[in-house]
């Protein structure tokens, strides 16, 4: 069981990885940042916390805390934590 529950994790972050990189080669929508809100989350929950960061650092640029809001503050926490390093 646990080398099911194993490969599914790893299967579930194989097709999150696959989903992020046919955003980043379509077409954005302009000013709705919630696709790019949802890259830089997937980013932050897989533990790619350099993209993550450059994803909340575009967003926070263009937007401030508004794609922020409604969201698990552990988001904007560690965007906040990071800028001041």
């Amino acid at each position: 069981m646990l080398i099911l529950n194993n490969f599914t994790q790893i299967n579930l972050k194989i097709s999150t990885l696959n989903s992020v990189q046919l955003h980043n080669e379509a077409p954005h929508l302009g000013d709705d940042p919630s696709v790019d809100f949802w890259e830089a989350q997937m980013n932050f929950e897989l533990g790619m916390q350099e993209k993550a960061f450059e994803a909340f650092d575009c967003l926070y640029r263009k937007f401030k805390k508004r794609p922020f809001k409604g969201h698990d503050s552990k988001y904007l926490d560690f965007y906040l934590s990071n800028l001041k390093k």
